[in-house]
């Protein structure tokens, strides 16, 4: 007879319960240039508010799928998967398998659509049927079906701006101040290069001289996004 005991806690599923909740990934930080409260302090005009991107499937038109091949006895993998970072892929796998890259070749032969949603994700079946591959000496193909690629796959991430804008009396933009928040789901996958972006070009074709971006990527109880 097995016993069990565990806890039961709220989960955290949105960005809102993140910033309730104070649970965020350690990558979050801050950027300032220029002195922004001193443009605030002379602003003649200051706007707040708040901008929510919800999250996107990439839905590609493929599914995650791979064909893995022992040869060499077993002792070398060759690969075809649908994934666009194949260097990623194989330096995972050869990690799995405590073995040196040069005995994994990964091969696209076609992406079949990957809007990003493949850049990492794939490892997650790369993996496992590597693995089962090398025990078995046999080739091993996984393919995933829709309901089953967009349940594990996760999305790209939710974010929510809360931004602060100072004009000065001709309406041209002093300063912009504001906090961004990312969901990133239970792994930070590529949320750190997401929020790069997010943070850095979040002033669009302005030349905006005195700006601050508090960064946080959301550590959520979701499957984890891109």
């Amino acid at each position: 007879l097995v016993q069990v005991e565990y806890e039961v806690l709220k989960p955290i599923v949105t960005i809102e319960d993140a910033i309730r909740e104070q649970s965020f990934f350690k990558t979050e930080g801050f950027e300032e240039v220029g002195d922004v409260n001193k443009a605030f302090a002379e602003a003649k005009h200051i706007f707040e508010g708040e901008v929510y991107i919800g999250a996107q499937e990439h839905f590609y038109f493929e599914p995650h799928n791979c064909l893995i091949i022992p040869r060499d006895s077993g002792n070398e993998l060759e690969i075809f998967a649908s994934c666009q970072n194949p260097t990623l892929g194989q330096r995972i796998v050869a990690t799995a398998l405590d073995i040196t890259m040069s005995k994994v070749t990964l091969r696209v032969p076609r992406l079949g659509g990957g809007f990003g949603g493949k850049e990492t994700r794939g490892n997650i079946i790369l993996v496992p049927s590597s693995v089962a591959a090398v025990k078995f000496r046999r080739p091993v193909r996984c393919l995933v079906n829709r309901d089953v690629d967009m349940a594990i796959m996760g999305n790209r991430s939710s974010a929510l701006f809360k931004y602060k804008i100072a004009l000065d009396e001709n309406h041209k933009i002093l300063a912009l101040s504001h906090d961004v928040y990312l969901n990133a789901g239970n792994t930070t996958d590529m949320s750190g290069e997401v929020m790069y972006c997010l943070g850095y070009k979040s002033t669009n074709a302005y030349a905006i001289k005195n700006v601050l971006i508090n960064s946080y990527v959301c550590k959520t109880n979701i499957s984890s996004n891109t």
